[in-house]
């Protein structure tokens, strides 16, 4: 009698959408930021700060965050940076084990793999950032529907940007955001390409453990708690 009335209370729950396990049907999760009704991203492998090969394949079965950064930005992308290290601290001992993130440049110029791995010591994160050349990114970018402003540079000035990169690293880092004021120390002259900045939508993604787009956090003032609770219930979902 006892399991009866247990098992009715069970169903009872799962129908009001109270237990959500693995299998959860995605019409029962409510999230926090913009549900993107489970649409699949196309399949990709670019090069990870340490020059290996990196395909989102390799993390199928895990929840994933997607941030989209460029390393000299001066005001955006290290707030959803930071704001993520407080995510994955959050989720406890769901990260690393069922819940991934992964940082995809803008900036296919500046940030080569040495690039980037300047920007993750200098601003102590631990996830894979990945780089590749413009043809590679351009798809990817597409497929999460993002506007990416850069400008159309040949070898020969792509060159002269990684040197002046490279020579600023050297002297001074990135640029340092300032909380005060909301931007970053970073001198721009418009009419000089070496110091171009890339305007671009600023989006978080939260993709399921099949590697579908399931949420959407735009801007970079988000709070930790809401996306932690977000990851939280992509891993209740189960694969």
């Amino acid at each position: 009698m006892r399991s009866m009335v247990a098992m009715v209370v069970v169903v009872a729950l799962l129908s009001a959408g109270c237990l959500q396990g693995p299998g959860t049907p995605a019409t029962t999760l409510h999230f926090k930021g913009t549900d993107l009704a489970a649409s699949a991203v196309h399949p990709f492998t670019l090069t990870a700060a340490d020059n290996s090969s990196f395909s989102l394949e390799g993390l199928r079965g895990k929840v994933v965050i997607v941030l989209f950064i460029w390393s000299y930005c001066p005001d955006v992308c290290p707030i959803t940076s930071a704001l993520t290290v407080r995510v994955l601290q959050l989720l406890g001992d769901a990260y690393p084990r069922d819940v991934a993130a992964i940082s995809i440049t803008l900036d296919p110029y500046r940030d080569t793999p040495q690039t980037l791995t300047a920007y993750q010591q200098a601003r102590g994160l631990a996830w894979p950032h990945l780089s590749g050349n413009r043809t590679q990114l351009q798809p990817i970018w597409d497929d999460f529907d993002l506007y990416v402003e850069l400008p159309q540079l040949n070898d020969t000035q792509i060159a002269a940007v990684r040197a002046a990169t490279e020579a600023s690293l050297a002297h001074g880092g990135f640029p340092e955001y300032n909380e005060s004021s909301g931007t970053g120390e970073h001198p721009s002259d418009p009419d000089d390409w070496l110091n171009y900045t890339v305007d671009h939508t600023v989006a978080t993604f939260l993709l399921d453990a099949r590697l579908q787009k399931r949420v959407l956090w735009s801007g970079g003032q988000w709070p930790p708690e809401d996306v932690a609770a977000d990851v939280g219930k992509l891993v209740a979902l189960g694969p």
